[in-house]
């Protein structure tokens, strides 16, 4: 096996970490979100789609309506290979690092791009709703946790190549 990087058409998405990919089909894949800089005040939270044509290689930002997520980073999103499947997005961090909520966000995927409407499905029960916050506050400690042990690293990594 070999690594390759493949010409693409269109306007690719701009680098960026704690994204997330998903295939929505043979033929297409997803990127949403994510956090370009550091975790200081110097980042960029992106929001919106971006979508792969992996037949044609060709990047298409598709036109969503409806009640747009805010920009996030480490998200969930998910979706099947099935025709027109929903892509769902939840949770995430926000601006600020703080989770963004349990809303769930729904888009159709649909072939007539302006058809595509994000909406907001919601947590009824508020027992539920109290432990789905919980497994979200756990999740992002762990994530948080996780970022803060790759600064160390690359921190010890610079001091090291410094002292040689």
């Amino acid at each position: 096996m070999v690594w390759s990087i493949p010409p693409t058409k269109g306007n690719p998405p701009e680098g960026r970490s704690f994204h997330q990919m998903q295939m929505l089909s043979e033929s297409s894949m997803v990127i949403s979100g994510g956090i370009r800089g550091g975790f200081d005040k110097e980042h960029r939270l992106y929001k919106g789609l971006h979508i792969l044509n992996l037949k044609t290689m060709e990047w298409s930002k598709p036109r969503i309506g409806g009640s747009f997520p805010s920009p996030r980073y480490a998200h969930l999103l998910a979706t099947s290979n099935e025709p027109n499947a929903p892509i769902i997005l939840f949770g995430g961090l926000q601006y600020n690092h703080k989770p963004t909520g349990i809303d769930i966000f729904v888009v159709r995927q649909n072939l007539k791009e302006a058809e595509m409407n994000w909406y907001i499905v919601t947590v009824e029960d508020k027992e539920e709703e109290k432990k789905t916050q919980e497994r979200v506050q756990r999740a992002e400690n762990t994530i948080f946790e996780q970022k803060r042990k790759i600064g160390d690293l690359e921190a010890s990594i610079k001091s090291f190549k410094e002292s040689m």
